[in-house]
């Protein structure tokens, strides 16, 4: 009975998370089929990993008992086959696609296709190891492989509508591979110290993924502004007759204002697009957070350092028009840098 109520609460958080981000689009109605083929991507996708994991890794390399650096080489891996996996044949076969042509969808098909692949992997490691492992992944790995996808799923839709190269995609991906490999190898280790840095890791991205998807659709909502026609006065246009002379002429324009030009149009979106000022190192600020934060637990000395310039980073940019990413990375860089420092303190109390 325990197991099918856990079966239902990540049925239930996947539902609920692809129902958030369809009802919060703002944009063009993304084709259900689509949606549908998003997800057949992400179980397809699992069931692939399983096979290259299985004929690729040896088990052994798991054990909580084998050297340290052996285990984060085999997690490293599985994050690469994984989250390659996921992402690769998505998008190869969604890029080109006309309704791919929003930032929210970068977003959404990805985290549909990490749904695809984390659901069924839930389901079955609650069957198989019992109540307990299914409890510590409803704590921990509900929306973490779609999280990881969605993140590099909005380079990808960022690069096909800037008309760039898909390098920040790439970059995206080998990002989250070293947060992948971090997350498991602090689950396997059997350390509490790395095990909480996974679930600093999962929290993070998760966080994250949301973060990125209100910026996706600020994104939307002001390219949606510049395409809307000017407003101007007709040419035609005469005061209204009236016996005062004082009144007898008003300019057209103290009554219908005159838009120069489409980014005139008034919109507290369109700054942001216009005016990108502080975007590179509002997110510099929460990548550094996350990553900070991951590897400050392992290597104090790394949370420390990329702690601290994510603060600096977060800081300068906290009232840009990217405030909401800046506030999340002084947020998360401020959790690397107090957690560097207790784990530093640990470090040194047990040898």
């Amino acid at each position: 009975m325990i197991i099918f109520l856990l079966i239902l609460v990540f049925v239930a958080v996947a539902v609920g998370l692809v129902w958030y981000f369809l009802s919060h689009d703002k944009g063009e109605k993304e084709p259900v089929g689509a949606l549908w083929v998003a997800l057949g991507f992400g179980f397809t996708g699992g069931i692939v990993a399983a096979l290259l994991e299985n004929l690729l890794l040896p088990s052994r390399n798991l054990s909580s008992a084998a050297p340290l650096a052996t285990i984060f080489g085999s997690t490293l891996a599985i994050g690469a086959i994984e989250e390659s996996c996921k992402f690769i044949p998505l998008a190869l076969f969604i890029y080109p696609k006309r309704y791919f042509n929003e930032y929210s969808d970068g977003i959404i098909y990805f985290a549909i296709v990490g749904l695809g692949f984390g659901l069924p992997e839930n389901i079955l490691y609650t069957l198989y190891f019992g109540a307990g492992a299914g409890f510590y992944r409803v704590l921990l790995t509900p929306l973490f492989h779609a999280a990881t996808t969605a993140l590099v799923g909005f380079w990808l839709v960022k690069a096909k509508l800037g008309r760039q190269s898909w390098a920040r995609a790439w970059w995206a991906l080998g990002l989250v591979i070293l947060l992948h490999g971090l997350y498991d190898f602090g689950l396997t280790s059997g350390r509490l110290a790395l095990e909480l840095m996974s679930a600093v890791i999962t929290i993070g991205l998760s966080v994250a993924m949301f973060v990125f998807y209100t910026r996706a659709n600020r994104l939307d909502q002001a390219a949606l502004a510049a395409k809307a026609p000017s407003v101007s006065a007709p040419a035609s246009f005469q005061a209204p007759a009236t016996n005062d002379p004082a009144l007898s002429y008003v300019p057209v324009n103290s009554i219908i204002p005159v838009a120069t030009s489409q980014a005139a149009v008034t919109n507290p979106a369109l700054p942001d697009v216009i005016s990108p000022s502080g975007g590179g190192k509002a997110i510099f600020s929460l990548v550094c957070g996350v990553v900070g934060l991951a590897g400050g637990l392992v290597l104090p000395i790394v949370g420390l350092v990329l702690g601290g310039a994510g603060i600096v980073l977060g800081s300068l940019t906290r009232h840009s028009s990217k405030r909401s990413i800046s506030t999340a990375g002084l947020i998360i860089s401020s959790l690397a840098f107090i957690a560097s420092i207790g784990a530093w303190v640990y470090y040194i109390q047990h040898g």
